[in-house]
């Protein structure tokens, strides 16, 4: 019997590039899920009564690798989705296997038996888990004696048809071929998230780097494809002083809504996402001025136009470290100083480049 998958993901190119943002990161804890229990899965399961029960489908698997654990609710994992049916011609079964980095593939094997069926779907799955999987016979029975025991999950509902009476089941008839597998598009579902950051940019001569907060939330497309665009809203605010002038100095203030998209996702690794986006800001730049007879405060429109890559990596559960680089285009340029043309305290570089690091919360 033979399989034939249909993935995709992103070179080892993105890789090294992910890693280079990263470098700082190092020292932070590993994630609670990375742990020595085996590869975090899901199983999703619908099969007629008269085929081999979920338990005993998993507990098969099991017995075959040591290297699968059931993943905990909120954890990121590869999801398996098996249905069972009977056909005209016999058993058929279909094997979905969605892949956090590369995308999705789908396998269909029918033979003369469910019990044949779901054996050979048992043996693919833990294969794709672990390569080095058993591969001999191994009778459903004592599959389930050896393995430990499987703790409840959620399983989202299938119905499956009968769409004729299941003929005598045979745990020993051969698999009479497997069908050629077909692209399944990945289930798409919304994802909300909170975000919060600390920013600098280099708000240019006589500023130098000015630094920030900002605080916003986004709502995406959740599958794992390129394509999956995410809409990100917030707001941000910073400030810095100028230099000492004869006649004082200033204190200079942004206050910003920021509206950001990111078509494009690019998949780096099971759990590192790498997005270009383009974004715009405006709002109002307020310059306090200090060391005169009375304080002279102005407001002027503030906007910009920019793009940047912002990398996201999911620590664990719904929590994801972001890290943002871009650069922007101050809209409007104008100066700021005190009456004295010698004094002039601020005016807007041409290009103003910006960093982020900051934490996201993804809501279930």
């Amino acid at each position: 019997m033979a399989t034939r998958s249909a993935s995709r993901g992103w070179g080892p190119g993105w890789r090294i590039f992910a890693l280079a943002l990263l470098a700082g990161l190092w020292t932070l804890p590993l994630a609670a899920g990375a742990d020595d229990n085996g590869e975090p899965v899901r199983f999703e399961y619908g099969a007629p009564a008269t085929c081999p029960a979920r338990d005993a489908f998993i507990a098969e698997v099991r017995a075959r690798t040591s290297r699968a654990r059931l993943a905990q609710e909120g954890e990121q994992a590869r999801r398996f989705h098996v249905s069972l049916a009977w056909t005209e011609a016999g058993a058929e079964g279909t094997l979905v296997v969605t892949d956090l980095a590369l995308g999705t593939s789908r396998r269909v094997v029918d033979g003369d038996s469910c019990s044949a069926v779901a054996s050979a779907l048992a043996l693919v799955v833990a294969l794709t888990i672990d390569p080095s999987a058993a591969t001999g016979p191994l009778p459903l029975a004592a599959a389930a004696a050896g393995a430990p025991p499987v703790p409840p999950i959620q399983v989202s509902p299938v119905t499956v048809p009968l769409s004729s009476p299941p003929p005598p089941s045979s745990n020993t008839a051969p698999l009479s071929h497997v069908l050629i597998e077909e692209p399944h598009a990945s289930r798409v579902r919304l994802d909300l998230a909170a975000h919060v950051s600390l920013a600098v940019f280099g708000a240019g001569s006589p500023l130098g780097s000015v630094f920030g907060s900002a605080i916003g939330g986004s709502v995406a497309l959740d599958r794992r494809t390129w394509l999956a665009p995410e809409l990100r809203v917030g707001f941000s605010y910073a400030g810095s002083d100028s230099p000492n002038v004869p006649d004082g100095y200033a204190r200079f203030t942004w206050w910003r809504a920021e509206l950001e998209v990111c078509p494009l996702r690019l998949l780096l690794a099971r759990t590192l996402d790498l997005r270009p986006c383009a974004f715009g800001r405006a709002g109002a730049l307020v310059s306090a001025g200090h060391g005169l007879d009375s304080s002279v405060t102005s407001t002027r429109p503030w906007g910009e136009l920019g793009a940047s890559a912002l990398v996201e990596w999911r620590v664990m559960g719904p929590l994801a470290l972001e890290v943002e680089m871009g650069a922007d285009v101050p809209l409007l340029r104008e100066t700021f100083g005190f009456q004295d043309p010698s004094d002039s305290l601020y005016q807007p570089p041409g290009v103003m480049a910006e960093g982020r690091f900051g934490l996201g919360v993804h809501f279930p």
